[in-house]
Formats: C-alpha cells, structure tokens, sequence
C-alpha cells in the first residue's frame, strides 16, 4: 500500500490499481501529485470573478479553492475572467458568452454510469477566451456554478485530461471518498451518489433515466446519445462543435493581493 500525502499529512492508502487510476483523475479535479504527495497546480494563477450575488463568487471560490488558485481584485491582473449574471429566461441552468459566440452547455443533471461524462457532467469550456460572462438561471444557481467550476479547471488543465472511461464507476467513488473528501468536500459531494458503488447495476447507458428538461421553446432533442469529450465529432455545445481538448494558453501571470483567500 501507498501513502498519499496532503499538506504533509498521510489521507489514505492506496494500491498501485487504485494510485494509477487517481493518476488519471487528479487533474480533472484540478489536483497534481509528485512523490505521492498531492499539489495545487494552480497556485500563481489568478481569477477575477465579477457578480453582484457575492455569495455566489465565494461558493464557486470555495469548489476550487484546493487548486491553489487566487481571486484577483482587477481584471487586468487576472489569468481568467469571469462575469456571473442571472436571467430569468433560461432554458437551462447556464448560458455562456465568450467573445461574440453565445452556447449552453448540454451537460447532464443525472450521473452517468459513463465516467468520461459523468465527471465534469458532459459541461466542457467550449472556446478559449480568458474572459467570459456567464448567465445563471434564477434559482438553479447551484448547479450553475458547479459547472463553472469545471470549466475553470478545464481552462487550466486541460492538456493533462486522458480518457477515463475505463475506469469503474466503483474505483472512481472509492477515490473520491478516500481522496477528493479529504481535499476538498464540497467538490466530493456533487461527484458522489445516492447509491453504495454495488448496488450501481451494470447496464448500458442508454437506458439510464432520462435528464429532467426545463420548458423551452423548441422541440428537444430525442434518444440523446453519450458523448466522448476525446471524439473530434462530438458536439457538446450548441450551436457549434468543438474539440475540448485543443487548448491554447495564453496567460498573463501576475501578483496581486486576493480578498478572498483566507489564511490558513
């Protein structure tokens, strides 16, 4: 067995299946790890959040805190931008504008069997922009935001993302219960179901219940076919498809003071 270490305190011990599994996961969680020991990739990287519901700036803080990244005071000192704006008319929790090019995310409000979609909920960073404004559908802020917060590591960490489908939705639990909890609770508890690993019955995703849908305007989409973020043809946004793993950093890298963080 295997010590892992956070903030140089042993969380758990793994086998050597489960620490090449977690090799896999750390940086969809936006996690790294030398050694056996857990780090914060994005200490140095600064986020200018914009809203004003600042509640809303300090949940979507506290899903990424154990990143390492900061809050920026000004935008111009900031890595990513973000505008958090609410609108009552939404079809779905989310909306996103980035440069000129407005989408909704087609991401899943049930956890798949599938891990490759089920981790970040199908709701992948659709452009590169440093800057974009997100609309926030009045009342559904909660799952709202924790789609950004996968689109701020997805930003990030991108280029380090490997398929995961083949791990099991067991394994995956188990880490996220033995490590993701002992880093970051909040984020564990919107990976982690209702249901022990075993009792998950082995069937194919097609048949997984369907997704609520809100009211909308158009016809939707019938018989919605699982997604694979690594496929060039998958489209994950409307209108345009896109390849959410072709990522072009261009990042300004500065130091500011962060009125958010806190101490520790």
């Amino acid at each position: 067995m295997i010590n892992l270490i956070w903030k140089e305190k042993v969380i758990c011990k793994l086998s050597s299946e489960e620490l090449n599994a977690l090799l896999l996961l750390l940086p969809y969680w936006g996690i790294q790890m030398n050694d056996n020991v857990l780090t914060m990739p994005l200490e140095g990287k600064k986020l200018h959040l914009t809203s004003e519901w600042s509640h809303y700036a300090y949940s979507l803080m506290e899903l990424v805190r154990h990143t390492g990244i900061d809050a920026a005071h000004m935008e111009e000192n900031s890595d990513l931008s973000i505008k958090m704006d609410v609108a009552s008319h939404l079809a779905s929790p989310l909306s996103i504008l980035i440069g000129n090019k407005k989408v909704r995310p087609k991401a899943l409000d049930y956890k798949s069997l599938d891990l490759q979609k089920r981790i970040h909920k199908n709701a992948w960073l659709p452009f590169n922009g440093s800057t974009m404004t997100c609309f926030i559908k009045e009342g559904d802020h909660y799952t709202a935001i924790e789609w950004i917060s996968y689109m701020i590591i997805q930003y990030f960490m991108k280029p380090y993302f490997k398929p995961v489908h083949h791990i099991s939705i067991s394994m995956y639990e188990r880490l996220v219960t033995n490590v993701l909890e002992k880093v970051n609770p909040t984020l564990a508890s919107h990976q982690q179901t209702d249901h022990p690993p075993s009792e998950w019955p082995d069937v194919p995703d097609a048949i997984v219940p369907q997704q609520k849908t809100e009211p909308q305007t158009s016809s939707p989409t019938p018989n919605h076919q699982p997604i694979n973020p690594f496929s060039q043809s998958s489209t994950l946004f409307e209108p345009s498809p896109f390849d959410p793993f072709k990522f072009n950093h261009n990042q300004r890298k500065t130091s500011v003071i962060n009125p958010f963080h806190q101490k520790k």
